[in-house]
């Protein structure tokens, strides 16, 4: 289950699910935060290897060995430790080498993959999938795997990592770039099956229907550009008319000049981003992979989520992004993104369609079918009713208009009518007959018109190929063997797919055949791949053979050789390097010259040819010369002949042979040097035979640095070379004998071998020593060596050690046997590391280093496994550059101690990173106290915020936020004590508490308490909710306005709106003022009609009891008017109506209106009364 592997790749642990030590193992991946660990707890007495940083193996849930390394253990007192770990690729490529600011340019996904992962242990795999030529660059240093993410993105792929193990060890780490394309393989999640949770949350809050665009700052003394986008349609949906949702929009960027047409086209983008509702879901389902074997589930699938018992019924479509696999349980956990939403109506249009045209035809064919079967029977049944024989031979006596069924073909039967003595084909016979294709002739289609698309392939392939082998810089004879093999292979099989084709058409392919040359196309593609990679390997060669030609070319070397061509024949170079001469077409010189002296017999022959245009530039020179120079102990013959050609890639050829007779030894040599200025490359071969009386023969060859060579001597047979190739015919065999190479008193070996190039002087065992045993100088061959006993002062130490200094290899040793040290120095700089063991060496002072700049040399100071100190005893160090100063811990804090002895108590600064998974939540933390305290008791700090990785940042998450924390740097544990606080307030969990003892909050302007004067501002919020029974007070001394936006003042329960119910509450006062001057007023006319006849007839009271008093002690029974919801059916005056409420001042001016027509009735009742009163009084005096 867990194989444990330490840094040598040895597996020194395997812990088996069978031994029950692991409790808990779950491996995560997540591809879209690029995140991969596996986290295991195991019994404590199992994890002796698992107490260094080891690397762990697994296999997930697909079989896929993956790779871990230990980041962290926690062991607990009831005997289990948990370790976590993260994948290797992260420390692997993160850590290697990084990238200084570049670009990779016009490269394939592999190409570019390859070389980032360069030097990691990674490789790139074979099924990387191709993402054509793209060009990336970064303009900072940046790591491999930042520049890998950056491959990501720029190819539109996605990348996995994984290995393949073989017999105990680790075979390849590997690294594939796919492009993320999730496809649906048939998985439904479905309420009842799998489908245990499910959450749609719809959030309204962030709509904005309209955005004030607002573009970058210009420069000084230009106005900012601004502009508004709206979208009315998206108003009509969500807003109220004309009270549009209004938003800000500030594009990210530089560019100060900004066109309007370019940010509003930004802005209307962005409005269409947030102009819509956000829809997100929670989806929790059950695996069942282990009972049903089809449903399979795989990271990066597209899947499919239905519950019709839902309402709206739900169509979703996801993306499995992230899986947690148990490795014990075998239980995995799903994580889902990337929704998509579709409605049932649309699912079901299509089907709905058919199916209504199904029912359509049913319910027209019952309807129909007597009427169809009279019709039928009365129009045909007046014929005679025809009849159909059956047989493989034609009928005998046939009459006109008799049906035979012809079975004589066993596959097809053919309905044949009768007429005139010929039997005439009434039925399909062959695919033709009705427009078909058989099933040959669709498959030599097929293949046709693959072949057609194979055709080009394949001309592009021999193109390449027949280029790579044409190249003069393919000079690796096995890989142009391999290449020709393959390309052997790849034409043969295309040639045999073009051979059946070729024979066969349409009409006479057969399914054999066809079946065979599909097979041939399968046979062909493994064939192209193959060739395809042996082209990649040999265009790699083809590289590092240019590369290592241009490494040996300069320009001083072909000016150099260019002259030295043109000094012998009278001709000039110029500026742009070309030979120039007299103005001659064509001219040949040759001369001869024979010089003899007593010394010497030399003759000379030279002949000269070249070409120039009407400018005098040389077009083409071929120069050669010969000579022979015969000593009385000497004889020599040279050859020589150069080649200059100012074409295209304007080349120079120099070719020399010699040839060298000596009493006692011959030797041949011949070398040829080929400089193309336009390449910037320089060819070298040298080919050379010494046979000597002492040594032997000895063949060498050289070619550009590959030095291949053989010697034949006293010795035997030496053989050394890149390659050294022996072919035996026959029995072959080869006898080693031991031999004592020793050089003593009586066997001192010398070799002295005088020739043209020089003196060269052998000598294998020269001694010079002097002094005793104790105090010695030695010298010997390329090695000084001394030893003695010194005393020295160092650091107001007096010491006194035995001392042992060598010189050799181009360094100096001093070596210290008594203290076990050593220090070496060299042209690299000065020393301790020669000695092999880290532990035991120091450190180095390294000139000309290239490791923190691979352009210029620097000067680098390391240290080994001790301490690097840097210590001024009585002044300053000074740290100074042109450039920045960079401080760095690759594994721990960083630590400043001011005033270290001269104040109490301990105080120190500690800069460190927060140690997280998530590379977007390793946080920056600056710390001041007592530190170093084990008990870390006093101290305070600031955290900065990271929350993203580079080239994948989420902007609405990157916010710049600085923390107050403890000593430990926790978040929100710290506190911010200050005079002013400039800046918004945002909460960091729900509420924001201001706490004020015994005092006030209050708002003032930026002058504060202002020497107890202070001036008070504006406070403005959605809503404010108070504790205490006081909840408002006013101190003006003045009037109090309550400003309600021309709307009216409503006084409910805490609930408000209570979504179109609102409870409203009583509201209790001295007196009521409403305004009624004229001022206020506007079509004022008197009130003329009478209101008692509408008290009469249109008003009808109630009684009723209030919803909001139910079950509380306030229930009772009110009395008066109730508003209808349809106002039509309303039974009092409509003026009275104001919404869902009445006009209490508008009943009260009713009632004041009735009450004065009462008055004005009394009046006139009590007039007639008095008048009946005198009538009566006068008839009863009468």
């Amino acid at each position: 289950m867990i194989h444990v592997m330490n840094f040598k790749g040895e597996i020194v642990d395997f812990i088996s699910q069978a031994d029950n030590a692991v409790i808990h193992a779950v491996h995560k991946r997540d591809i879209n935060e690029r995140m991969e660990t596996f986290d295991f707890t195991i019994l404590s007495e199992r994890t002796t290897h698992l107490q260094e940083r080891n690397r762990i193996i697994i296999q997930d849930k697909n079989g896929q060995y993956r790779e871990f390394i230990i980041d962290r253990i926690s062991a607990d007192i009831d005997g289990y430790t948990e370790v976590e770990t993260v994948a290797s690729y992260l420390e692997d490529i993160t850590k290697a080498r990084p990238y200084t600011p570049g670009k990779l340019e016009k490269m394939t996904t592999k190409q570019a993959l390859s070389d980032v992962l360069k030097d990691t242990g990674w490789d790139v795999s074979d099924v990387t999938e191709y993402g054509g030529l793209r060009t990336t660059s970064w303009t900072s240093y940046q790591t491999r795997y930042d520049v890998l993410l950056q491959l990501c993105t720029t190819y539109k792929m996605m990348a996995d990592f994984y290995i393949e193990v073989g017999s105990n060890r680790v075979d390849k780490r590997l690294v594939v770039l796919r492009k993320r394309n999730p496809l649906f393989k048939g998985k439904e999640i479905e309420y009842g099956k799998d489908l245990t949770g499910l959450k749609r949350t719809v959030d309204f809050s962030e709509i904005k229907t309209a955005l004030l665009c607002v573009g970058p700052e210009p420069e000084e003394g230009k106005k900012r550009l601004e502009l508004v986008v709206k979208d009315d349609e998206s108003q009509a949906k969500y807003g109220l008319p004309g009270r549009y949702n209004w938003g800000v929009y500030e594009p990210e960027t530089e560019d100060q000049n900004m066109t309007e047409s370019r940010l509003r086209t930004l802005g209307i983008t962005e409005l269409n981003k947030r102009k819509s509702e956000v829809i997100t879901y929670e989806v929790t389902a059950v695996d069942i992979e282990k009972e049903y074997k089809h449903e399979v589930i795989n990271l990066g699938d597209m899947v499919r989520i239905k519950n019709r018992d839902f309402t709206p019924p739900l169509y979703v479509e996801a993306e499995v992004i992230s899986e947690e696999y148990d490795l014990i349980s075998k239980d995995v956990t799903y994580g889902f993104g990337t929704y998509k939403e579709f409605k049932e109506s649309d699912l079901r249009s299509s089907f709905d369609r058919k199916l209504d045209a199904i029912r359509q035809k049913l319910t027209d064919g019952f309807s129909n079918v007597n009427t169809i079967v009279k019709e039928s029977l009365e129009g045909e049944l007046q014929y005679f009713e025809p009849k159909i024989l059956k047989g493989d031979t034609p009928p005998d006596n046939p009459v006109n208009d008799l049906l035979w069924l012809d079975t004589s073909n066993p596959k097809v039967a053919v309905l044949r009518r009768y007429w005139n003595g010929e039997w005439i084909k009434s039925s399909a016979e062959n695919a033709e007959d009705v427009g078909a294709v058989t099933r040959e002739q669709a498959l030599y289609s097929d293949l046709s018109n693959t072949f057609v698309n194979l055709n080009v392939q394949h001309s592009k392939l021999m193109h390449d190929a027949f280029v790579t082998l044409e190249s003069e810089y393919l000079v690796d004879t096995d890989i142009k063997a391999e290449v020709n093999s393959k390309l052997n292979d790849t034409i043969g099989v295309f040639n045999e797919i073009k051979q059946n084709l070729d024979s066969m058409t349409s009409e006479t392919a057969t399914i054999g055949k066809l079946v065979d040359t599909q097979a041939l196309f399968l046979e062909y593609r493994e064939k192209m791949q193959t060739l395809y990679n042996t082209i990649e390997n040999a265009k790699i060669a083809i590289d590092e053979r240019f590369k290592l030609l241009q490494s040996q070319y300069t320009d001083e070397k072909f000016n150099e050789t260019l002259n030295n061509v043109a000094s012998k024949l009278g001709l000039t170079v110029n500026e742009d390097n070309q030979l120039v001469g007299e103005v001659d077409v064509s001219k040949q010189i040759n001369e001869a010259v024979h010089e003899m002296t007593n010394e010497m017999l030399r003759d000379y022959v030279t002949s000269t040819e070249y070409q120039s245009d009407k400018n005098g530039i040389i077009e083409r020179l071929d120069n050669s010369d010969s000579e022979r120079k015969q000593l009385s102990n000497q004889i020599a013959d040279r050859v020589t002949r150069s080649e200059y050609e100012n074409d295209v890639e304007q080349r120079l050829f120099n070719s020399k042979a010699e040839v060298l007779i000596e009493a006692e030894q011959t030797s041949n040599r011949v070398s040829k040097e080929v400089f193309n200025q336009s390449s910037k490359t320089l060819e070298r071969y040298t080919s050379e035979f010494i046979n000597n009386v002492s040594t032997g023969m000895f063949f060498n060859y050289d070619d550009n640095g590959n030095i291949q060579s053989a010697n034949i001597g006293r010795d035997g047979i030496k053989l050394k070379g890149d390659r050294v190739d022996i072919t035996v015919n026959k029995d072959f065999n080869v006898l080693v004998n031991d031999v004592a190479n020793k050089a003593d008193e009586t066997n001192i070996v010398n070799k002295l071998n005088l020739s043209r190039e020089g003196l060269e002087i052998d000598v294998n065992n020269v001694g010079i020593r002097g002094g005793d045993s104790s105090e010695y100088v030695h010298i010997k061959n390329d090695e000084i060596t001394l030893y003695g006993t010194y005393t020295r002062d160092w650091a107001s130490v007096t010491e006194t050690n035995n001392v042992f200094t060598r010189l050799k290899d181009g360094h100096i040793r001093f070596r210290n046997n008594d203290k076990d040290r050593s220090i070496y120095i060299s042209d690299l700089g000065i020393s301790t590391f020669l000695d092999g063991s880290p532990t035991e060496a120091s450190g180095t002072i390294q000139f000309f280093d290239h490791l923190y700049d691979p352009n210029i040399r620097g000067l680098t100071i390391r240290s080994g496994a001790g301490v690097l100190g840097l210590r001024s005893e009585g002044n300053k160090i000074v740290m100074e550059a042109d450039d920045t100063v960079n401080i760095g811990s690759n594994k721990y804090s960083i630590y400043l101690r001011p005033f270290a002895n001269t104040r109490s108590g301990i105080n120190e600064f500690q800069f460190y990173v927060k140690d997280n998974t998530n590379p977007k939540d390793t946080d920056g933390v600056l710390l001041f106290g007592e530190l170093s305290d084990p008990s870390r008791v006093a101290g305070a700090g600031i955290r900065f915020r990271k929350q993203g990785v580079r080239g994948f940042e989420n902007v609405s998450e990157m916010e710049p936020l600085v923390y107050a924390t403890n000593n430990n740097g926790d978040i929100g544990s710290g506190s911010f004590y200050a005079n002013k606080l400039y800046g918004d307030w945002t909460t960091k969990n729900t509420n924001v508490y201001a706490m004020v003892d015994n005092g006030e909050l209050r708002v003032t302007n930026l002058k504060g308490y202002n020497g107890g004067n202070p001036i008070y501002n504006d406070l403005r919020a959605r809503e404010i909710k108070t504790t205490h029974s006081y909840a408002f007070s006013n101190h003006s001394g003045s009037d109090v306005y309550f400003g309600v936006g021309y709307r009216e003042l409503r006084i409910t329960a805490n609930n408000f709106w209570n979504g179109g119910t609102p409870q409203y509450q009583d509201i209790r006062f001295k007196n009521w003022t409403a305004m009624s001057h004229e001022k206020y007023k506007y079509d004022i006319a008197e009130w003329d009609y009478n209101v008692l006849d509408v008290y009469k007839n249109g008003l009808q009271l109630h009684s009723y009891k209030v919803n909001s008093e139910a079950s509380t002690d306030y229930a009772r029974i009110h009395h008066g008017i109730v508003l209808r919801e349809n106002s039509n059916l309303d039974k009092f005056p409509v003026e009275w109506r104001n919404g869902d409420g009445f006009d209490g001042n508008e009943i009260m001016f009713w009632n004041t209106k009735a009450i004065q027509e009462l008055v004005f009735k009394l009046e006139e009742q009590n007039e007639k009364i008095n008048k009946l009163e005198e009538q009566l009084n006068e008839q009863t005096a009468s």
